[in-house]
């Protein structure tokens, strides 16, 4: 049967957003096939959440969409029955906006590196906790090598790259 993914919203008290990232084997949705469940507490302060071309809350939904969906995508490494958990207390997208010409652009340079802040927690199918941790998650090095090709890049390119690299590093050795 043909593995679908959905993807759920729902605001929460206190301006914390929380999305869940749901895959399922069928349309019927459940929390059980749940792995990875991230609320993203007081977006509106967060450091760089923001577009040239849309409104603060429509880049916020679709950055909050385009990221649960990748970390969705990466936690088919985890086995059956574990979950992870993040509380994102920031976010600081790669590159600045900058006034060129009277136009806000977003320029992208070495020095402006992509980064977010979290806690987490990894627990096994018994509910037993892995690990839990604060991070601050760091991208310095997101203009090297070849996937540096802006016609090429798909939206969040940076932050999905500097995402998986901690969760190759951080959560993968824990299973």
């Amino acid at each position: 049967m043909k593995q679908t993914t959905s993807v759920v919203i729902t605001a929460l008290i206190s301006s914390t957003l929380s999305f869940s990232s749901l895959a399922s084997s069928s349309s019927a949705l459940s929390p059980a096939t749940n792995k990875v469940e991230i609320n993203w507490t007081n977006a509106e302060h967060y450091r760089d959440l923001r577009s040239t071309t849309e409104t603060k809350q429509a880049t916020q939904r679709r950055f909050f969409k385009e990221m649960g969906e990748y970390l969705n995508h990466l936690s088919t490494q985890l086995p059956d029955g574990y979950k992870l958990a993040l509380e994102v207390t920031q976010v600081d997208l790669a590159g600045r906006i900058r006034f060129v010409n009277g136009q806000q652009v977003r320029i992208v340079k070495d020095i402006d590196y992509p980064n977010m802040a979290f806690s987490y927690r990894l627990t096994a199918p018994n509910g037993q906790l892995i690990k839990a941790e604060t991070a601050q998650v760091k991208g310095k090095r997101f203009l090297l090598g070849a996937q540096h090709q802006p016609h090429k890049l798909k939206p969040f390119a940076y932050e999905k790259k500097m995402i998986e690299a901690w969760f190759d590093k951080h959560i993968v050795p824990q299973i």
